[in-house]
């Protein structure tokens, strides 16, 4: 499989980038009920059980490494169950409270709620969205700490305000054949990570690049192609920062990056000045330091390191008007000498 084909089977796998994890619960009664007798208000609160608890295992975390999570969505759905009131004026209600994680998803929250009396209502569905910047979201995320408490409780309320006879408030089933459950789900929503490459088309984490010939104590400067290889929905890549890691016959004079984010598919230019402060053949090794676009929560943002290694042949200028270095001079000084010599033991042989 070449990469092209690599990165269209990525892609493909990627789309619709969310993990759901939903569990049912049964409650263990068919019917719930609570009643109030009494006439000044004072509601009545009955709570009851499940089939299945929700527990510490029973949902999990966000991992970082699919993604950067831009949102997670909590629901709450009932099937099977209406609520019903009978009896004397008052109000109706039946809630759920969700901890998920040792978070609070919904305290108390209604999913009805009726004020005439023999009146019916089947239970909305409840969602919470969080979002960045929200504390409550961090404890989803997988950060190697042991998890908090995972539970869910549901109440039936009863809330008399008038009548002679008690306020009686139902949960009960809506066919008989049909059981009371209630469905909680953890919707993550995340975006893949970005890939910083020195490659449009393929993964490339390291680079050479040879500046040719340099004059010693002159300043150069090289464009360095950026990409963020394609994929649906990857999240931008933001550059960081560039240092030398190893080498010292260039001296790094400033350096400047794409000022927006890569879009998946995109590329940009990272340009790096340099002064060759030694001569002779210099090699330095480059790090160029990037991360994932400034969405989503930080938690689940990574970073990027590309290693280039940068050439150059640093020579010194030639001598003015062509006049030789003195180690040239001292050698031409001995080889007269030699040749004077010479000739004078010719001459005293004739």
């Amino acid at each position: 499989m070449n990469n092209k084909t690599r990165l269209l089977a990525l892609a493909i796998a990627m789309i619709g980038a969310s993990s759901a994890h939903a569990v049912q619960i049964s409650l263990v009664e068919s019917s719930l009920s609570a009643s109030d007798t009494t006439a000044d208000g004072v509601a009545v609160v009955q709570s009851f059980s499940t089939r299945s608890p929700i527990g510490a295992d029973t949902f999990k975390r966000f991992d970082g490494n699919d993604g950067v999570l831009e949102a997670i969505v909590a629901k709450v759905e009932s099937s099977g169950a209406k609520l019903t009131q009978a009896g004397a004026q008052g109000t109706s209600d039946f809630s759920v409270s969700w901890k998920a994680f040792g978070g609070t998803v919904f305290d108390g929250a209604r999913f009805g709620s009726l004020n005439a009396s023999g009146s019916t209502q089947a239970f909305s569905r409840l969602e919470r969205t969080i979002l960045p910047g929200e504390s409550l979201g961090e404890v989803f995320i997988e950060n190697g700490s042991p998890a908090g408490e995972s539970s869910a409780r549901y109440t039936v309320v009863s809330d008399k305000t008038a009548g002679a006879d008690a306020l009686v408030s139902n949960v009960e089933r809506n066919q008989a054949e049909v059981s009371i459950a209630i469905t909680h789900e953890l919707d993550y929503q995340f975006v893949p990570h970005a890939a910083a490459s020195f490659a449009a088309h393929q993964l490339l984490t390291t680079s050479l690049y040879d500046a040719g010939k340099v004059k010693v104590g002159t300043r150069f400067e090289v464009g360095i192609d950026i990409f963020n290889l394609a994929m649906v929905d990857r999240i931008g890549l933001d550059f960081d920062s560039l240092e030398i890691a190893s080498g010292n016959g260039l001296k790094l004079d400033g350096y400047s990056g794409f000022k927006t984010a890569l879009a998946q598919g995109s590329g940009g230019v990272v340009r790096a000045s340099f002064i060759a402060d030694q001569a002779g053949e210099q090699e330095s090794l480059l790090t160029l330091r990037f991360s994932d676009q400034d969405v989503g929560f930080e938690s689940t943002r990574q970073s990027y390191t590309l290693g280039l290694t940068i050439t150059a042949n640093v020579f010194k200028d030639p001598p003015p008007n062509g006049v030789p270095e003195p180690g040239v001079l001292a050698l031409l000084g001995i080889g007269l000498v030699g040749l004077v010599a010479r000739r004078r033991r010719h001459g005293s042989r004739a």
